[in-house]
């Protein structure tokens, strides 16, 4: 099932859980959870797990015990690292919109050909959006000093 330029929608931020089809989604919550396996909250940002696979690598360097089948709390300074490192990484994607750069970050089930029918260019604005779109999130979380949680798949 290889990707084509129909599916960069895949990258899309969603706060409207009603927007969401299927359930292969990353969950961001800033909040307490109302129990330990709770999911799908008021409040959650969103991204396709296919979209967050360009960011895997990036959650693994800078979330302790980041789990990508898992829920991990992201403690503040961990929040701030992932904040940095987005804007870090949107900014190169501004500059650099090759393969090399939009594939940084990725990890998957799946290797990187499976997105070879699609342009780096074309992927790297989307891939910038995710970015800004979880570093805001996160951002917020922060200054309203909310926990923040990943919830994995």
């Amino acid at each position: 099932m290889p990707y084509t330029t129909e599916d960069l929608n895949v990258f899309d931020c969603v706060l409207d859980r009603s927007r969401l089809e299927g359930t292969n989604y990353f969950e961001f919550h800033a909040g307490r959870r109302p129990s330990d396996h709770a999911c799908w909250l008021d409040g959650s940002l969103f991204i396709r797990d296919a979209g967050f696979d360009f960011l895997a690598e990036l959650f693994y360097q800078t979330v302790p015990g980041f789990d990508y089948f898992s829920f991990v709390d992201v403690e503040p300074p961990a929040t701030v690292a992932v904040v940095r490192s987005l804007d870090e990484f949107s900014c190169r994607l501004a500059r650099e919109s090759g393969r090399e750069a939009v594939f940084t970050y990725y990890s998957s089930l799946f290797r990187a050909h499976i997105w070879a029918a699609v342009p780096a260019s074309d992927i790297a604005p989307c891939l910038r959006r995710a970015c800004d779109g979880i570093a805001g999130y996160f951002r917020n979380a922060l200054q309203a000093q909310q926990p923040l949680c990943i919830l994995g798949m």
